[in-house]
């Protein structure tokens, strides 16, 4: 009888590829969706962001998120650091308020930056360009 057919092949590899792709995409839906309301306090949007952001990578199930802004920190239930992080400045008008951290809770294979992608990579550095852009959009209609 013969052997049934290997799965990794091309067409494989390209649908698990899509299929990053656009769980990548869902998370800056959800990320948009919830900086987009003003009616929504930073606090509340902070933490919310933090608990979007785990299904956009690789390895939801062990993926946590951190915010750092200001004297505060907003993470995902459960969250303890790792080695396996991946962090990038949040910046409004040229100076770094705060901190978007992304973290592994278990070692995962080596990808093209660490255990992280490079597009999750872009991932990051888009939501943490998008959290500075809604800090200031609050700062700007408080005053």
């Amino acid at each position: 009888m013969p052997n049934p057919p290997n799965h990794t092949g091309p067409a494989d590899k390209l649908i698990a590829s899509l299929q990053e792709r656009a769980k990548e995409l869902n998370c800056l839906y959800e990320v948009e969706q919830i900086l987009a309301r003003l009616d929504l306090p930073l606090v509340d949007a902070f933490q919310q962001v933090v608990e979007v952001i785990p299904p956009g990578w690789q390895y939801p199930d062990i993926c946590r998120a951190m915010i750092e802004y200001g004297e505060e920190v907003y993470t995902n239930e459960g969250f303890r650091p790792t080695p396996w992080v991946q962090s990038r400045d949040i910046v409004v008008q040229d100076n770094v308020v705060g901190r978007l951290s992304v973290w592994y809770a278990e070692e995962r294979p080596k990808e093209d930056s660490g255990p992280f992608l490079n597009e999750e990579e872009r991932l990051i550095r888009t939501i943490a360009e998008r959290l500075g852009h809604s800090i200031l959009f609050h700062r700007m209609y408080e005053t």
